[in-house]
This record gives C-alpha cells, sequence and structure tokens, in this order.
C-alpha cells in the first residue's frame, strides 16, 4: 500500500512541476508579447504572442544551423571520405576491402567485415594442413566466404527464430557461384565461425533478420 501512495505521489509531483514549468515559458512569452505591443502599438497581445513564439523557432533553428556550421560536421550525414566506423586493430582485414568511402558503408559492408574477421580467425587457429600457408591466402579465402554467406541470409525471409548457416547451404551456394569445393574443414570452421559470431552479436542478426542490406546507420 505504502509503494502505491509513493508512487502516486511521485506522479503528481512530475505533473506539478510540468504545469509549473509550462506556466513559466507561457508567462515569460506573453511577458514578451506584452512588450511588444508597447513597442508597437497596432499589435494586439495575441499577436505578439504569436509572433514571439514564431521569432524562437525560427532563432532556434537558425542557432542549430550555426552550430553545426562551426562544429565542423553535419549531424544529418557522415562526410563523403569519412568512415562512420573505425577498424578494431585486433582485426586483420580492415574495412576498406568492403567499402572505400562511407557512402559504400552500409549494413553489407558491416556484415562482411565482421563475418571476414570471424572466418579469418577461425581458419588462422587451424593447422596449415589445408594448402593455406600465409596470412594473404587466408584473408583472400576468408574475404571470398562472406560472398556465399551473404547471399544465403538474402535468400532467406525476414525475422526467422535463429540465424544460422550451415554446411550444406554453403556447399549448395558454392556449387551455384561454380566456386570450386573447399576442404570441408575449412568450411565447418567458416560456419562455426559465422554462427559464433552471430549467436553474440545481435546488431548483425538485426541486419541479416530485418534485410538491412542499403540502407544502415551505426547506432
Amino acid at each position: 500500500m505504502g509503494t502505491v501512495i509513493v508512487g502516486i505521489i511521485v506522479v503528481v509531483g512530475v505533473v506539478l512541476v510540468a504545469l509549473l514549468g509550462l506556466t513559466a515559458v507561457l508567462a515569460i512569452v506573453m511577458g514578451l508579447g506584452w512588450v511588444l505591443t508597447q513597442i508597437i502599438p497596432d499589435f494586439t497581445l495575441f499577436e505578439a504572442t504569436i509572433l514571439i513564439i514564431l521569432a524562437s523557432i525560427i532563432v532556434r533553428f537558425v542557432l542549430d544551423k550555426i552550430f553545426d556550421l562551426f562544429s565542423g560536421m553535419d549531424t544529418d550525414e557522415y562526410e563523403p571520405d569519412t568512415f562512420p566506423y573505425e577498424d578494431d586493430p585486433r582485426n586483420a582485414i580492415v574495412i576498406d576491402r568492403f567499402a572505400e568511402t562511407a557512402d559504400e558503408f552500409d549494413g553489407e559492408a558491416y556484415f562482411r567485415y565482421h563475418t571476414a574477421n570471424a572466418i579469418f580467425d577461425g581458419i588462422n587457429d587451424m593447422p596449415r594442413t589445408v594448402g593455406l600457408n600465409t596470412q594473404r591466402e587466408i584473408i583472400e579465402l576468408s574475404v571470398r566466404l562472406t560472398d556465399p554467406v551473404v547471399t544465403i541470409f538474402k535468400r532467406r525471409k525476414k525475422r526467422v527464430s535463429r540465424v544460422t548457416i550451415s554446411i550444406s547451404a554453403m556447399t549448395k551456394e558454392l556449387d551455384r557461384m561454380g566456386l570450386r569445393p573447399y576442404d570441408k574443414d575449412i568450411l565447418q570452421t567458416a560456419v562455426t565461425s559465422v554462427n559464433g559470431l552471430l549467436e553474440f552479436d545481435e546488431k548483425l542478426v538485426d541486419i541479416v533478420n530485418d534485410h538491412e542490406w542499403d540502407n544502415f546507420l551505426l547506432s
């Protein structure tokens, strides 16, 4: 019972504060309107008050634009040659492999960047018995494997219960793309890496589920 009373008191207090704030704002606006009627007698108090409100809106808009201008950045979009996302120094594959400018940095580029690096980490930890002996070879393979992964997810319907990929789906997609079959251990490692990544990265899951391949903003 005490909790309910406290809750009611809090709600009443918030409402009273809001009403007092609104009253104060109206009083200030009407006060400025009255001052304006003294300067320009032809204005009624109502006309002067409306004019003050409109003037306040215009001044706020102009000040915002001036602030944006001097702050050196556009709040609505990124500069054409500036990435809205920086490379993680722990990743071997840089974002430049998937987007050369900020305009190209969409959901697909973001997804490929993280997917390729997850695959790279998995394959890089494998024994050197799969025909990949240099880091460059592993990087190129990891980048190529993002093609079938993205294609598979693009074909799926939106909002599936669990976002995962399988070896059989990868094999079928590679066949469709006319690519040579990769070692089973490599595909298993790639699939495991992608599924593990999606298990812990909700943003990547949302990209796949919502099909945000073209329109994507970092939150």
